[in-house]
């Protein structure tokens, strides 16, 4: 989706390297899951690589008030709203979103785009009015965090605005076309074609865009001159259902901007050191090493484990990464590959290894088609590929992918759990002896609503653990959208794709879990799954019916 110099590309994504992906920061709403969320905060807010910000337009929902506009954009999954001082506050305040506001009312448009995780960086306005007026103007912006003004109609007194300006902190964006000369860097434009991006990009504040994938090209230049801050106004095409169209919006914003990420992430990627012991204590890594097995099953041949964590915040990641390292080394059962760089996930170098294992990779993996086109190839011809806990958020632009993981990202929470063991014959579970596991950990409940929904399924996937909800009645509180409707909850489950192995758990999110003999096993287990050396029934669960 969202695609500077070569030298100014490796600059950021070094800086990056230090700085972890940002996770869209609102609550979780009261509406049903809706599209994958979190792709477009990631793509246009990363640090050090774009920093743009794309919001939905307010006032593109003719006959809606504000408040009614926000639940639109919240539901798109975008993190910003542009107001507009020609809107309704909401039904209940039947005035304009503007500096006539009582203290008050303004506090209910604060809690409302807090309520629901949203920021108004861009503020749109007829005009300016008198020097009165547009002082209020621009202590109204600014109390509602608004870094940009629009104005469609250019001032009669630009200068006196740019003063106001730099005064308060805010910017202002005329319409393309205006002068700007002898104007401070405060003052730049709005615009709304290709051709006026790539002729001002380098003054651009504000973008509007019904079709965002016509601006694909126009996208690039900006990427490659290093053009920001930036905020991206979508408005869809105008159709009869304004919310659908956002959504269809979002995703042609996505699909322009992509071929950059993917250029920037093998960038990234080749910066990345591994996570490794070197961050655990003494005592830490002697525990992990008195829980790790010491036998497995024979290998066919020498193997080969790459393991990615893209150096993720997940506290256990290099817990995780150690256990790993420690049990191919105890064992004799495989190598440990440590490397974040991406490009190994291109067939031509894939194929050296037996399978891959993502450690709590959260940050997307897959912008890059070569990945996406190698990584898929590989599995479906008989390579093995695993997931421990926040894998499950890589892929979050690749549908093919978490078609073939099982899995995508869902809400979750850290709770005691009583987890029931599924398939009581599987060699992968053997370690637990038939009997229930009662573990603290950060438990994902693959959703089954919305584009996401389709992904986890008993049809589909033979499971392994999952959440015994009579002995674990809290589980999930009865609350959307913790709650399924079928009040299945796996925890870890294989599946079997083309030629290819398939493991993944949601388990990880806590230390304590490679202090445990039994989950230590239970892991090496599943690594000699994806593997190759370790047969099991890969059946899905409804085929077979449940425990």
């Amino acid at each position: 989706m969202i695609g500077y110099r070569l030298a100014a590309l490796v600059l950021a994504a070094q800086a990056c390297a230090q700085t972890p992906f940002p996770r869209a920061t609102g609550p979780v709403g009261p509406h049903a899951v809706g599209r994958p969320q979190w792709r477009v905060p990631t793509l246009a807010e990363l640090p050090g690589f774009l920093n743009w910000k794309v919001g939905g337009a307010a006032s593109a929902f003719t006959g809606l008030t504000f408040a009614e506009a926000i639940v639109r954009v919240d539901k798109s999954e975008l993190a910003f709203i542009e107001g507009s001082d020609q809107q309704w506050v909401s039904p209940e305040i039947r005035k304009n979103l503007d500096y006539r506001l009582t203290p008050a009312e303004t506090n209910i448009v604060k809690d409302r785009l807090r309520k629901f995780g949203l920021k108004m960086p861009a503020y749109q306005v007829e005009n300016f009015g008198d020097e009165a007026a547009s002082r209020k103007l621009f202590e109204f912006a600014r109390s509602l965090g608004v870094e940009t003004i629009v104005c469609d109609n250019v001032p009669r007194s630009l200068a006196d605005i740019d003063q106001l300006a730099n005064e308060f902190g805010v910017n202002v964006a005329v319409a393309a076309g205006s002068s700007l000369e002898g104007r401070s860097r405060r003052i730049g434009l709005r615009v709304e074609s290709p051709e006026a991006v790539a002729r001002f990009n380098d003054r651009v504040m504000v973008v509007r865009m019904r079709d965002p994938h016509s601006f694909q090209k126009a996208l690039l230049e900006m990427y490659r001159l290093h053009v920001k801050p930036v905020f991206f106004s979508l408005r869809g095409a105008g159709g009869y259902d304004n919310a659908a169209d956002l959504t269809r919006a979002v995703d042609s914003f996505e699909q322009a901007v992509l071929p950059e990420l993917g250029d920037y992430m093998i960038r990234r990627s080749k910066t990345l050191a591994i996570r490794g012991p070197e961050e655990l204590a003494a005592d830490v890594k002697q525990k992990i090493a008195a829980a790790i097995p010491t036998s497995a099953a024979k290998a066919a041949r020498p193997r080969r484990l790459l393991i990615l964590d893209e150096r993720m915040v997940h506290a256990p990641i290099p817990h995780a990464n150690y256990a790993l390292e420690l049990m191919g080394k105890s064992t004799g059962a495989f190598e440990a590959v440590f490397s974040n760089d991406l490009e190994n996930l291109q067939y031509d170098k894939v194929r050296q290894f037996d399978a891959v294992m993502f450690n709590s990779t959260e940050a997307d993996v897959s912008a890059d088609p070569a990945v996406r086109e190698g990584l898929l190839r590989f599995v479906r011809e008989g390579g093995g590929v695993g997931g421990i806990h926040a894998a499950s958020w890589s892929f979050a632009f690749w549908p093919e992918f978490m078609e073939m993981f099982g899995a995508s990202q869902g809400p979750h929470r850290v709770q005691p759990v009583t987890m029931k063991i599924d398939d009581l014959a599987s060699p992968i579970t053997a370690a637990f002896e038939g009997q229930p596991i009662t573990y603290t950990d950060e438990y994902y409940r693959m959703t089954d609503s919305g584009p996401q929904g389709t992904y986890y399924s008993r049809d589909k996937a033979h499971v392994l653990l999952s959440v015994d909800l009579a002995k674990t009645p809290d589980f999930n509180e009865g609350r959307v959208p913790f709650q399924r409707k079928d009040n299945d909850y796996a925890v870890a489950w294989i599946k079997g794709y083309g030629k290819g192995r398939v493991f993944y758990t949601c388990l990880g999110h806590t230390p304590e879990m490679f202090f445990d003999a039994k989950m230590n096993r239970f892991l090496l287990a599943a690594v000699q799954f994806i593997l190759g050396d370790l047969a099991a029934d890969t059946t899905p669960s409804s085929e077979i019916g449940r425990n």
